[in-house]
């Protein structure tokens, strides 16, 4: 796919647009929720059959979303010579990058911007959107929210803005060992050059593969995993001994993370001994693989498919995460069918590829 990139610059708030300019010298500081999560950018790609809005609408729309949300966005628009229907159905490899703006694109001369969006029309006049966000100011729901007020922008509909803030208690009482699940104490690396190229490898060793699960498949999931075990001896399924001990696991864990536990976290992570003690997050985003260990993200919740620019074309026809090549992630994204059924990206090393599709089906 060969993506010619026509301009780019810095789109910037259009404070007259109700938003109204704010406080000269004003931050918006990141909540403690926000600085234990991933150091890194996140990305969707959404794709539109015509007739579409032009590309200028989509940037009085995204100018004027940013005067409620904020902060400046890269703003890329691209063409493709061929056809939308000759890339279609994307699938998860590094081709992908393509739809975003690139790292050079996205750094050009200036500090790193907390969104990016790229624009890439195809000669059939559909539309693909990437849209990029750092990771520590807006979560997947939070990503939803600022893409749907994007989508109401751009209709001359009204956009709402909905902040939250934790605050600390008075005293503060600290009751879970947050140094231990949160933050860790980081050892001092000697050499970061061999840490880089030991990523490098890494990452061309692993594959992000998508399964999609019918409503069906999903239902039967559901009575199997709320139905009483009886393992056989002959048959490891879902309900085996192994499998109902880490769900119990699960669930304690669970359990355990409850309104007491929130509250205790905001209370240490506001105490000022993560700076003192010089803590770091265990969210990792330089760890590139996570096996043992494995972190499923569902976006099952999450209300991607309303995005909604006007234009006549309708809604999304696609929608997928970005490519992201880290060992152990899961991410759920329900589909686009509306029908009750599950896509899940998976990345795992290449090597399991084959033993994970003999064994993804089976319950």
């Amino acid at each position: 796919m060969n993506v010619r990139i026509e301009s780019s610059k810095i789109v910037k708030p259009l404070y007259d647009a109700g938003g109204g300019a704010p406080p000269a010298g004003e931050r918006v500081p990141l909540s403690v929720f926000d600085r234990v999560t991933y150091d890194v950018y996140m990305a969707v790609i959404y794709a539109f059959r015509p007739p579409t809005p032009p590309n200028a609408a989509l940037e009085l729309g995204l100018a004027k979303t940013l005067a409620v949300y904020r902060e400046g966005a890269l703003f890329v628009e691209a063409t493709v010579s061929a056809p939308l229907a000759a890339v279609m159905p994307f699938g998860p490899s590094p081709e992908l990058l393509r739809l975003h703006p690139s790292t050079a694109a996205a750094r050009g001369g200036r500090a790193g911007e907390l969104v990016r969006v790229q624009l890439t029309r195809f000669a059939c006049g559909s539309l693909v959107i990437g849209f990029t966000s750092h990771h520590r100011v807006a979560d997947g729901q939070a990503a939803g929210n600022f893409l749907v007020a994007w989508g109401l922008a751009s209709r001359r509909l009204p956009v709402c803005d909905r902040a939250t803030r934790f605050p600390p208690r008075d005293p503060p009482l600290v009751q879970f060992p947050h140094r231990e699940t949160e933050y860790y104490a980081p050892k001092k690396k000697k050499n970061h050059d061999d840490d880089d190229e030991l990523a490098t490898v890494v990452h061309d060793k692993i594959k992000v593969h998508k399964v999609h699960f019918t409503k069906e498949f999903v239902a039967g999931v559901k009575a199997r995993a709320s139905s009483s075990p009886s393992p056989s001896p002959s048959r490891r399924g879902y309900s085996t001994f192994q499998s109902v001990h880490a769900a119990e696991l699960i669930r304690r864990a669970v359990a355990r993370a409850d309104d007491a536990y929130f509250r205790s976290f905001v209370d240490f992570a506001s105490s000022g001994a993560v700076e003192a003690e010089g803590l770091a997050a265990t969210a990792d985003e330089s760890q590139a693989v996570l096996c043992p260990d494995v972190e499923v993200d569902s976006w099952l919740g999450i209300d991607f498919y309303d995005l909604d620019f006007g234009g006549g074309g309708g809604g999304p026809v696609y929608f997928t995460p970005s490519y992201l090549p880290m060992e152990g992630t899961v991410f759920l994204v329900p589909s686009l069918a509306g029908d009750g059924s599950i896509d899940a990206y998976v990345a795992l090393f290449e090597t399991h590829l084959d033993e994970f599709k003999k064994i993804c089906y089976t319950y």
